[in-house]
């Protein structure tokens, strides 16, 4: 089997267990909505096969927040989106007014899911220890 097909086994795989995740679902802005016909979008939390798979196809630094914000999108108004079958690439090659401002959003759910909020950050820091 192929590397190319081995990935597309994987991450479809990976697809068919999300029955079984958590959904977090965000409404886009009424105005936006209005002019792209996209109202919400569905994320789930990667798991850590999920992001090394966006890291894989991400080239550069500014290509992998976009790619882990594409895995973590599943649902475009509750229709299933995937990497693994060319409807998120569908999606995200979108050709409507507006359409970067959703790319935009999805990388910003992506991070309000994924990125850990500031009092988290400084009370894993302020816990430092030093050993000898």
């Amino acid at each position: 089997m192929s590397n190319a097909a081995e990935q597309l086994a994987e991450v479809e795989s990976i697809h068919r267990q999300d029955a079984r995740r958590p959904v977090r679902w965000f409404r886009v802005p009424n105005r936006l909505a209005a002019e792209t016909g996209i109202t919400k979008l569905g994320f789930v939390e990667l798991l850590a096969g999920e992001e090394i798979m966006a890291t894989n196809r991400a080239a550069t630094a500014v290509q992998l927040a976009f790619e882990l914000s594409k895995e973590s999108l599943r649902y475009v108004d509750d229709k299933p989106v995937s990497t693994a079958d060319g409807t998120m690439d569908a999606f995200w090659a979108r050709r409507v007014p507006e359409m970067s401002k959703i790319r935009q959003l999805v990388v910003t759910a992506y991070n309000f899911i994924h990125v850990p909020k500031k009092d988290e950050v400084d009370g894993f820091l302020d816990s430092m220890e030093i050993s000898v």
